[in-house]
């Protein structure tokens, strides 16, 4: 039976539930405001509902790791084997979301060259890879060659070239024809991620002359809001008309510091300068990473981010606190109870 004490430490207990509760409902419908408050603070990020672009400075080579809103990730080529092991734990930290989380969904090796696929092995040794796609033109090279003969044995691949399309209701991935297969880089696979209203283009390392094909064949379906630069910024690629056919607002440059390649080019850097492009280049910045969703445009974030897909789980966390408290009173409640139980036994015994 309940006593009155009872009741009013019940009411107590489910005035915090409700308060908590409430906080939570709270939480929900400001969302916005919360997450970027808590990201500007603590620098976490979600990525739950956003599409989260990393493209990690991996000194000399590409690596480039996406996030899509539905969970999914795809890796655009992966480095050189000189940073493979940072590599990998940069992928652990920030992009699986933990460090025991070991699948990727897709891993899209542009081309052949040893600085666009020397990860591989080691990402195959520690991620579990639903999807590989291939370059369509091979390399001699020894480390295409381990890549090749481990992939078509064990893995699950599809050989780039023909056009394609990987999409939901939110994002799409246009995998364009392969327009040259003069050699590697011109053979490299160009790819456009669209979200939001937002997209990104991917080159490889194509030259200006392959840009050219591309302009004739795709024209203004090649327009980005930002821009993976080709071939680290060699004077060899990025040409005036392919900038002023894709029009982008932001340039990425993955390249090493001194580099022994004179990359990125002066005359590349002059002409993005020109157009009025931003310019961020991995030798500068380091990891750069880009975020668009419904509570970000196109935000850049530049600092060390700790990705977490546990967004606006405050509910699960509000949730959690209330079975806790609840049956932390419970358990106080009874063995109060007891204890009084038993000093009034005592009292009628006198």
């Amino acid at each position: 039976m309940l006593t009155k004490q009872k009741i009013k430490k019940l009411i107590v207990i489910l005035s915090i539930m409700l308060v908590l509760s409430l906080t939570c409902v709270f939480h929900f419908y400001f969302h916005p405001l919360i997450v970027n408050g808590l990201a500007n603070r603590f620098n976490f990020i979600t990525s739950e509902n956003n599409l989260l672009v990393h493209f990690i400075d991996v000194g000399q080579a590409d690596a480039i790791a996406i996030n899509l809103p539905d969970g999914k990730t795809m890796l655009i080529d992966d480095g050189s084997k000189e940073y493979n092991v940072g590599y990998v734990q940069y992928l652990k930290e920030n992009v699986t979301s933990s460090k025991f989380n070991n699948k990727i969904d897709y891993l899209v090796l542009t081309h052949a060259d040893s600085d666009h696929i020397g990860g591989t092995i080691k990402l195959l040794k520690n991620f579990k890879i639903n999807t590989i796609f291939m370059p369509k033109i091979m390399s001699n090279s020894q480390t295409f060659e381990e890549i090749y003969n481990y992939v078509t044995k064990n893995c699950n691949y599809k050989t780039l070239g023909d056009e394609f399309t990987i999409e939901n209701k939110e994002y799409r991935f246009t995998f364009f024809e392969l327009l040259n297969d003069t050699n590697t880089n011109d053979s490299s696979q160009v790819v456009k991620l669209e979200y939001r209203n937002k997209s990104f283009l991917f080159t490889g390392d194509i030259s200006t002359s392959v840009e050219d094909n591309y302009i004739n064949t795709y024209g203004e379906k090649l327009d980005c809001d930002v821009l993976k630069v080709a071939h680290h910024g060699s004077s060899s690629s990025t040409s005036e008309e392919f900038l002023n056919c894709v029009s982008p607002n932001y340039a990425v440059i993955s390249v090493g510091e001194n580099n022994d390649y004179n990359h990125p080019n002066d005359a590349v850097i002059n002409l993005l300068n020109y157009y009025n492009v931003n310019i961020l280049r991995t030798d500068e910045h380091g990891d750069i990473m880009f975020v668009v969703g419904k509570d970000y445009d196109l935000k850049i974030l530049n600092n060390k981010y700790y990705i977490t897909n546990l967004t606006l789980d405050y509910r699960i966390y509000v949730l959690v606190v209330d079975v806790i408290l609840f049956g932390v009173a419970i358990v106080v409640i009874i063995k109060k109870e007891k204890k009084k139980s038993k000093h009034r036994t005592r009292d009628s015994l006198v």
